[in-house]
């Protein structure tokens, strides 16, 4: 899957370019995914890559709605505030998809990531 616009010069990239991830290049640019700050408990429906989670004055529970699901699909949730150490954030699916067989995964660090990819029915961790 394609996500977010790729320019070499002028032209769009075709398949015999090559594109440099993570570091400078004075003619192309890297991926940009798309991102969502959350700042409350919510169930996300977009087509997000990264969910950050901006506010965690309480826990929050971030519910992954049952349209996200799609064979190949990545998903990051990420403590943006740098409090999930003291106010846990819990990752749900809305429907019976699972997270590595759980029914949720819990980002309890400061600054702690969850990174999900779904094989079209659940989820699991990478």
């Amino acid at each position: 899957m394609v996500m977010g616009r790729y320019e070499s010069g002028s032209q769009p990239l075709t398949r015999s370019d090559h594109l440099r991830i993570g570091g400078a290049s004075p003619h192309r640019t890297g991926v940009v995914y798309s991102h969502i700050s959350v700042s409350v408990s919510t169930t996300v429906q977009g087509e997000y890559r990264v969910i950050g989670v901006d506010n965690t004055s309480a826990a929050r529970t971030i519910t992954l709605g049952r349209g996200l699901i799609k064979r190949g699909r990545f998903i990051d949730i990420k403590d943006e505030s740098g409090g999930a150490a003291a106010n846990n954030i819990t990752v749900a699916t809305e429907g019976s998809e699972t997270i590595d067989g759980a029914a949720t995964a819990t980002i309890s660090t400061n600054y702690g990531v969850v990174r999900l990819y779904s094989d079209g029915t659940n989820w699991f961790t990478r």
